[in-house]
């Protein structure tokens, strides 16, 4: 009853975020499911959610069961594959070149993001135990934020040993939890309806050097300043932290944005970005955005 009067109250208030259930990096990396990516010559190791989902059914039936939990409670779920498949069968899987050759390259999860632009990821990891009389369950899951990649809420928890199959249990398990996470979902996303959604800005020139971040207008005005003066008059409450700041780069850090444009679309990165090339594009500054999932987008200064 608490859990359904406080669902009902935020309903009141506030829209609710989409969700999309995937296994935790934990999981994937003890049963194997990663691959290896190249990445500007630079080999990392990324989840395989495709084959995770494509080759366990035991993530298959628990992503399917927090996921209905998740749906009684009001919350719209995507589900993974489904939107997977759609993204490979509109062949956006590619990389981002700029045409002096640099790029930026993008994880399936990142090009996920940007495409169906959900807003939290849960991110699930379970253990089966074998006791006298069944087999029990651990279980924890972590809210991530999929602008600002930062764990939002959480919870585990355990059941007693039962002759179920691995999804029951799991949901047993978190039958008690399941107030106070969604708590921490509501509490986070009024929070990000009021002050804003959190992205990062890169700011970067060509290594061509035919501009610099300190060239100053006719105003004696430098460049960083005109774009540090833009991103607070565009910002909510002019929220922003600038923490890097030389010649050639510049990072700006916890920027919030609104959680909608004019046109009431959902806003991004990428969006908010492109807002400050047209208004660099005023100042006779040309400029290309790149972009990396829903809340890192980079400004390259000097050149198309």
């Amino acid at each position: 009853m608490l859990l359904l009067c406080s669902m009902i109250t935020f309903a009141q208030t506030a829209k609710k975020p989409t969700i999309m259930v995937i296994p935790s990096d934990h999981w994937c990396t003890s049963r194997y499911f990663t691959k290896v990516m190249d990445n500007q010559g630079k080999k990392v190791t990324i989840n395989d959610y495709e084959a995770a989902f494509r080759e366990d059914a035991e993530l298959y039936s628990v992503a399917a069961k927090i996921g209905e939990i998740m749906a009684a409670n009001g919350y719209p779920v995507k589900d993974y594959m489904q939107e997977y498949k759609s993204l490979m069968d509109e062949q956006t899987e590619e990389v981002t070149m700029s045409s002096m050759g640099s790029m930026i390259e993008e994880t399936p999860l990142d090009m996920l993001r940007s495409r169906v632009k959900y807003d939290i990821e849960l991110r699930v990891d379970w253990m089966v135990h074998q006791e006298k009389n069944g087999r029990s369950v651990s279980v924890s899951i972590a809210a991530i934020d999929t602008y600002s990649n930062k764990q939002v809420a959480a919870a585990s928890g355990t059941c007693n040993a039962a002759d179920k199959i691995i999804a029951r249990l799991i949901e047993d398990a978190l039958n008690k939890q399941m107030g106070g996470f969604t708590q921490q979902l509501n509490n986070h996303f009024a929070d990000l309806t009021q002050n804003g959604r959190e992205i990062t800005l890169q700011i970067r020139v060509w290594d061509s050097g035919s501009i610099t971040l300190e060239d100053e207008n006719a105003e004696g005005v430098a460049l960083i300043d005109m774009i540090s003066s833009w991103v607070e008059d565009n910002t909510v409450a002019g929220a922003f932290n600038l923490t890097s700041n030389t010649e050639s780069r510049a990072k700006f850090e916890q920027v919030r944005i609104p959680m909608l444009n004019a046109k009431g679309r959902a806003m991004d990165a990428r969006m908010f970005a492109n807002q400050l090339r047209q208004y660099l594009k005023t100042q006779g500054v040309d400029s290309k955005v790149m972009n990396k999932g829903l809340g890192d987008a980079t400004l390259i200064l000097g050149e198309k």
